[in-house]
C-alpha cells in the first residue's frame, strides 16, 4: 500500500519509497533528505509502450506526508 509506504518514510523508517502502478503507467520514487524535503521524481505514460509521457520532477514539504499517507490509506479502504 503506497499509503503505509509514504508513512514510513515520513516517520524516517524507510529513506525511499518507489511505486510502480499496475500496468507501469507512472513510476515514482520518493526521497528525504533529512532536511524536511521529499523529492519525488518519476515518469507517467498514456499507456504501456506509448511514445507519449510525462518526466516529472519536483520537491514538497514533509510536512504534507502525513495527510497524503492518511487520504491514499482511506481511498485504500474496502467500502
Amino acid at each position: 500500500m503506497l499509503g503505509k509506504e509514504i508513512q514510513y518514510l515520513h516517520e524516517g523508517l524507510k529513506p525511499k519509497v518507489e511505486f510502480k502502478a499496475v500496468g507501469h503507467y507512472i513510476n515514482m520514487t520518493l526521497r528525504n533528505d533529512g532536511h524536511g524535503h521529499i523529492h519525488a521524481e518519476g515518469e507517467a505514460r498514456e499507456r504501456l509502450g506509448s511514445n507519449t509521457f510525462l518526466d516529472f520532477e519536483f520537491e514538497v514539504d514533509s510536512a504534507t506526508l502525513p495527510e497524503v499517507a492518511h487520504a491514499l490509506i482511506e481511498a485504500d479502504r474496502p467500502e
